[in-house]
This record gives C-alpha cells, sequence and structure tokens, in this order.
C-alpha cells in the first residue's frame, strides 16, 4: 500500500480476519492512521467480529441433540452435516444485527459473562500476541493515555501501577463494546515476556459483585469484579496463583482511586 492510496473494505477484512503477514500488518497500520475513515471501519468490523463470536461460539460448544446425531444412513448423515453448515453461515452473516434483540437469560452471571469476561478475554488474545503494535498508545504517553481513555469512556481512569510486582506498563487502547459503549484495555509485560490485560468499561450488571471473581476460558484466566456500573477484568495466560496477588494490587488500586463520571 502506498502513501496516496486508501485503505479498502478487501484490505479491512483481511486485517480483521488475521489474513495479513507480519510487514502487511505493519503497513496497514501506518496507513490507517492517515485515514480516519477507514479506522472507523476498521473498529465497526472488529465490534461485528466480538459481536459474533459472543453469539455463536457457546453454540459450537454445546453437546449435539440426540436427534441430530449421526444414523447408519450415509445419506442422513451428509444431510445432517450439510444442514447444520447452512445454518451456521447464515447466522454469522446475519446474526449480528439480531444480536441487539436477544432477550438473555435471566441468570446470575448472564450480563457480566457476556458485557466483560467473554469480550475481556477476546481483546487480550488477539492483542497480547502482538509484536508491533499491541497498543495504541505507549506507556511514554500514560498521562494522555488516560486523559484520552477516560475522556471517551466518560468516566475518570488512571493506569494501574504494577512496577513493584515487577510488571510495567507498555500502553493501551481504545476498544468497541456492547451497549453502544467504548471499553479500555491497559497491557503490562514482565521480564519474562509474560503480559497482562486490564479491561474496563461500563456497563449494566445482572448484579453487582465487589468480589474478585475468577473465570476460566479458551486457555486464559481472569479475575474480575464489578463496582456499581463499572466492570474490571484482569487476563492472562497464567495460573490463577501466579498472578492472584497482582490481582488484589489492581483492586486495590482501583478502589482507592475508583472511575467517576466526568463532569
Amino acid at each position: 500500500m502506498k502513501d496516496d492510496k486508501t485503505v479498502n473494505d478487501a484490505e479491512l477484512h483481511a486485517y480483521v480476519d488475521g489474513q495479513l503477514g507480519h510487514d502487511q500488518r505493519c503497513e496497514m497500520e501506518q496507513d490507517l492512521d492517515n485515514d480516519p475513515q477507514a479506522r472507523e471501519k476498521l473498529e465497526a468490523y472488529q465490534d461485528i467480529n466480538q459481536a459474533l463470536h459472543r453469539l455463536y461460539d457457546p453454540v459450537l460448544e454445546e453437546n449435539i441433540p440426540a436427534r441430530l446425531l449421526p444414523t447408519s444412513s450415509r445419506k442422513h448423515r451428509y444431510l445432517v452435516a450439510a444442514a447444520s453448515l447452512f445454518f451456521f453461515i447464515f447466522g454469522s452473516l446475519f446474526g449480528w444485527q439480531a444480536r441487539l434483540n436477544l432477550d438473555l437469560a435471566d441468570t446470575r452471571s448472564s450480563s457480566t459473562d457476556l458485557n466483560l469476561v467473554q469480550p475481556a478475554v477476546f481483546a487480550h488474545s488477539v492483542y497480547a500476541v502482538e509484536v508491533a503494535h499491541p497498543v495504541e498508545v505507549s506507556a511514554r504517553q500514560h498521562k494522555q493515555l488516560d486523559k484520552w481513555l477516560s475522556r471517551r469512556l466518560k468516566t475518570t481512569l488512571t493506569a494501574p501501577d504494577l512496577t513493584r510486582d515487577g510488571y510495567q506498563l507498555i500502553g493501551g487502547r481504545l476498544l468497541p463494546s456492547t451497549e453502544d459503549r467504548m471499553a479500555a484495555q491497559y497491557m503490562y509485560e514482565n521480564h519474562n515476556g509474560n503480559r497482562i490485560t486490564l479491561y474496563v468499561r461500563r456497563g449494566k450488571w445482572d448484579h453487582e459483585s465487589t468480589a474478585i471473581n475468577y473465570s476460566q476460558q479458551k486457555g486464559y484466566s481472569m479475575f474480575y469484579w464489578t463496582e456499581d456500573d463499572m466492570g474490571y477484568a484482569l487476563t492472562s495466560v497464567l495460573k490463577k496463583d501466579q498472578y492472584q496477588n497482582l490481582a488484589k494490587e489492581v483492586y486495590k488500586q482501583m478502589n482507592l482511586n475508583p472511575a467517576k463520571p466526568l463532569s
């Protein structure tokens, strides 16, 4: 891509789907810095991607109903497989629109899981492995980063200081989220190259849980909690006992400097 060429939709989709090589991604990200309209499209596509994962990943993990299990008939097996593939593709194309109208089950953890845990895990899996651009704003500009994220989330945010625990702030980024809201992600790294991310957003929770909760999803572990309308999630590939004290420190600092609406 050249400087005088705008980023087209095909290139944006290839970026979101992870089909670009390292050099192509770096070149694309440079072009996106000079193309605000393409950047907005990219964030919209990433938002749709997250919505699809939240909506359909649980379905993929469900057991196949007994009535749909293969029979001795080869023809029946092929028909069942073809029908399942058709409905999944159809749902993937149009399900993100229906997502806005779904009535979620009234369970204790549905809102927290869908609006905090799942998007935090997905965001960590996407950006924690990045080499060239793991963050949008580096730690060298941490004051500007805090101000920018605070302004976009309409609340006062301050990145926790975890240097005494061996983790340095790399930086952070703004993320699209559910319910027409935005989310913030702070990323940290220790001398072994282990990265953790703190995901913060406003939301409506089924219940308020000021205690620290623990969850494991898709090979990632997470400590999370909610405070009024704020949600916090600390995600890593480390085992629970390897960063439990770190989670307590983040919890402590965020409670000492609670997020509050901007005046």
